[in-house]
């Protein structure tokens, strides 16, 4: 059986899920199972969204908004198919799948009106990444299975006029690196004492805390982080921006409070950090 995952690099969340399902579907190889990712929304749209998403945060917002409406989201699916369309059917005629599988809703859109046009009957899955509020481009006709990752999502699925027996909810898919039993430390709560494998000196009154942003961070963890820093609590922070360069210096201390900010550096994994952190700050995507 021949899987076709469609992902896209607006920011690194949509990649992340389709990562954890080829982890996962790898089982399965020996079984005849192949899994052939592909990325058909072209890097205009990627560039787009990170411009956005940190030089007009509030542009994006308002396109987000506006493309939830039925009618402007008809448009901008027409858009995307004149340009990107062609590249669509050329990938599924290379790969003659026998499944797809949507971790993007554009994608998924895309791959339908592709479909349609060359007349194949092929199976479409949808794994929805929103967490609570849908937006109404993940629905469509001719998506055969929505696997949803909270109740609250597929309440919203359901909403916008999909049968609940055609809605799974199995949570969101995660990359082997945070599977269970792979090799991550237990948890340390604040109060235990020690000393950090990356040079922080931990003492027992001191907090450890993980900011993130997604794989494009918009203006808003820079602002966490100083609003961390100086909230006047003894803590040590650590802090991912996902594929940008970080700040320098990478280490420094903040306040009469002598908080520590360590920037990871760009690449460096992040697993290792959230199982040792107390507190995560982030947003829904990450």
């Amino acid at each position: 059986m021949r899987l076709l995952m469609l992902t896209a690099g607006t920011g690194s969340g949509h990649a992340s899920v389709s990562d954890g399902l080829t982890d996962a579907l790898g089982a399965y190889a020996g079984a005849g199972l192949e899994v052939i990712t592909a990325a058909p929304l072209g890097n205009a749209v990627n560039r787009c969204y990170g411009w956005m998403l940190t030089r007009a945060p509030r542009l994006w917002g308002a396109c987000y908004a506006a493309s939830n409406q039925a009618t402007l989201g008809r448009a901008t699916t027409r858009l995307l198919h004149l340009r990107q369309g062609r590249n669509m059917r050329d990938l599924v005629n290379e790969v003659q799948p026998d499944a797809i599988v949507s971790v993007h809703a554009l994608c998924t859109q895309l791959a339908l009106r592709c479909l349609r046009e060359i007349r194949k009957d092929i199976a479409v899955f949808n794994v929805i990444t929103d967490l609570m509020d849908i937006h109404r481009s993940w629905v469509a006709a001719g998506v055969d299975l929505y696997f949803a990752g909270t109740e609250d999502a597929a309440r919203a699925i359901e909403a916008l006029g999909v049968p609940s027996d055609r809605i799974v909810v199995l949570g969101i898919p995660l990359r082997r690196q945070f599977w269970p039993g792979n090799g991550a430390a237990p948890h340390r709560m604040a109060g235990l004492a020690g000393t950090l494998e990356d040079g922080f000196p931990r003492s027992s009154h001191r907090l450890r805390v993980l900011a993130l942003d997604g794989g494009v961070p918009g203006p808003q963890l820079p602002q966490v982080v100083d609003t961390l820093s100086g909230a006047g609590i003894s803590m040590d922070i650590v802090v991912g921006w996902g594929g940008a360069e970080p700040p320098r210096p990478a280490h420094k201390l903040v306040g009469a409070n002598r908080a520590s900010v360590r920037h990871l550096a760009l690449g460096e994994p992040i697993s290792p950090h959230m199982s040792k952190a107390d507190l995560v700050i982030t947003k829904a995507g990450s």
